[in-house]
């Protein structure tokens, strides 16, 4: 009798785990890296240019969390990115990665790094309601604001600049929904030259609070400050400051 390959296959493939979209607090499931996953991940190192990095982790996320939904890629950030990626590590017995430590004194230091100890940052938010109360208005308009989803950056920014020249572009796309008074509407209701139209017409006394939103994502760090051994500097770590190093 022939032994079976394709069912054994199947059935070392079968483990799940569950993990959560930082973003939407959304339950997913995923399961673990494969060998034929290494091999792909390896396209990650051919790529000169951050968005194609960016999209290649991506379709490996689509590939692993198989239960998510058009919607739910849609909606992703650059965080949820990272912290599903990070989780698909620690799932796949990856607990660890090896970094170096550079210190503001000079001195640079060799880091065993648990991924487990990677936290979302206190004080990030998502999303933020910008309320624009003026005399001529009749009822109170605010706006529902959302961090930038993968797909807004990759499509039409510099991922470089995304907190800072590039604000002015994406205002016009993380409006989420509009309210005015007891009424609300979605930003998808409305045309984006209609967006682009309203939003130039808000006075500038508010664009303060709209890229401070912008300009501050969440973050992922490491939830231990790392003191240095030289000058006993204590170092904060973002998952920004060694992403690459889980490929």
């Amino acid at each position: 009798m022939t032994i079976d390959l394709k069912q054994i296959a199947d059935s070392l493939n079968d483990f799940t785990f569950q993990c959560e979209i930082l973003s939407t607090k959304e339950k997913i499931m995923g399961r673990p890296y494969t060998i034929k996953d290494e091999f792909k991940l390896a396209q990650i190192q051919t790529q000169e240019s951050n968005n194609a990095i960016v999209k290649v982790i991506l379709d490996i996320v689509k590939e692993k969390y198989y239960t998510l939904t058009a919607k739910q890629i849609e909606s992703l950030t650059m965080v949820d990115l990272q912290w599903l990626m990070i989780n698909l590590k620690i799932n796949s017995k990856e607990n660890n990665i090896e970094t170096v430590i550079n210190c503001k004194c000079g001195e640079s230091f060799d880091y065993t790094l648990p991924l487990s100890e990677i936290k979302l940052k206190d004080g990030g938010v998502f999303e933020k309601a910008i309320t624009i109360t003026e005399k001529r208005l009749k009822k109170p308009l605010t706006l529902l604001l959302r961090m930038p989803t993968i797909s807004m950056i990759t499509n039409n920014y510099d991922t470089e600049n995304t907190k800072s020249k590039e604000n002015d572009k994406i205002i016009f796309d993380v409006i989420k929904s509009i309210s005015y008074g007891d009424e609300t509407s979605d930003a998808s209701d409305f045309s984006k030259d209609e967006l682009i139209d309203f939003v130039n017409d808000i006075p500038k006394k508010y664009l303060d609070d709209i890229n401070d939103f912008l300009g501050n994502p969440p973050e992922l760090v490491y939830s231990k400050n790392v003191v240095c051994g030289k000058c006993k500097e204590k170092t904060i770590i973002t998952v920004d400051d060694f992403f690459m190093l889980l490929f």
